[in-house]
């Protein structure tokens, strides 16, 4: 299959089930505002009616954190900042459960119905869960080679007087880290799908498979990552030229301005699953099919037992016919 092939696939499987993006928006946009309230509400309190306020009502302003750090010191965020860890732990545990039940109707094939998908949300939630400690162990090593090339760079060159070499060994470190960093999502994103298609509960045994599947089919599975992510940044410079050029100088364009960042909040939620439905067709379409082999001694019984079953008809006897009187004998 091809990258064309699998993402007019995933897009026909996104769109027939519009239900779900509402879902996965409606999530997002909660946890957004619980976030949000206590800062608007830290805002209001230390602004009131300075200019402050009217400067920050068209942007939000970084400056406005500073000011209240120099002032009252880092205690006022404290409770903004628990709130928000809290809020984020639980955004993530809802997103995981979600995601088991949207990778589910993609790798079944199934129409978006409220009790198939709450079931493939609870079938692979503790599945995804142990998934994710996995994941853990591998961004640990991605981790641990940046750190590794971060001290060979300073080995190097960190006790030169030239700092240009250092500046360029940093931009080539980073670039592996990103690297590294978007091969390890694309192995898990993978072994999500494989765990789901399998139904198995194994989680490790599945980020292998899944390194062998990515690793075998690099070309295929790389590139559709590449293009989901490209499609993904067209989308969020669209929104942040709209963003700029509209300013909230009136009651109607601050409502647009919202209605706009609302609609990057879906669209943001169509990419993400707009991969896993992608990557859903590909894997599908990579991975054979195994042929189960029955022995020949087992085949040869089950023709004799499907013989044994099918009903003889019983034999008619043959029509007697009537004896008759031998004809008499000429005289």
């Amino acid at each position: 299959m091809t990258i064309s092939e699998a993402l007019r696939g995933g897009i026909r499987a996104l769109n027939g089930r519009k239900r779900l993006w509402f879902w996965f928006y409606g999530v997002t946009t909660i946890w957004a505002v619980a976030v949000a309230a206590p800062a608007i509400g830290q805002l209001f309190s230390s602004l009131g009616e300075s200019a402050w306020a009217e400067r920050m009502a068209g942007n939000f302003d970084l400056q406005w954190i500073a000011e209240v750090a120099a002032q009252k010191g880092g205690l006022p965020f404290l409770p903004l900042l628990v709130t928000a860890a809290a809020v984020l732990a639980v955004s993530a545990i809802a997103h995981v459960f979600l995601l088991g039940g949207a990778i589910q109707l993609f790798c079944a094939r199934q129409e978006f119905t409220l009790g198939g998908f709450f079931q493939g949300c609870g079938r692979h939630f503790w599945r995804f869960v142990r998934l994710a400690l996995v994941s853990a162990l591998f961004y640990a090593v991605v981790w641990g080679v940046n750190r590794g090339l971060a001290r060979v760079g300073e080995k190097i060159w960190g006790e030169g007087s030239e700092a240009t070499p250092l500046v360029y060994w940093g931009w080539g470190r980073t670039a592996v880290l990103l690297a590294l960093l978007g091969l390890t999502g694309l192995i898990f994103d993978y072994a999500r799908i494989k765990l789901v298609t399998a139904d198995s509960r194994k989680a490790f045994r599945g980020a292998i498979g899944a390194v062998r599947f990515v690793f075998a089919n690099f070309r295929q599975t790389a590139g559709l990552y590449v293009v989901v992510w490209a499609i993904a940044l067209v989308l969020l410079a669209a929104y942040y030229g709209m963003s700029r050029v509209v300013t909230q100088t009136s009651l109607g364009l601050v409502v647009l301005l919202f209605a706009i960042r609302q609609a990057m909040v879906l669209v943001k939620g169509w990419t993400q699953l707009l991969f896993y439905a992608s990557g859903a067709e590909m894997y599908a379409a990579l991975t054979p099919v195994p042929v189960v082999e029955m022995p020949v001694v087992e085949v040869v019984e089950a023709a004799e037992a499907a013989e044994a079953e099918v009903p003889v008809a019983a034999e008619e006897p043959a029509p007697q016919v009537p004896e008759t009187a031998a004809p008499a004998a000429e005289a």
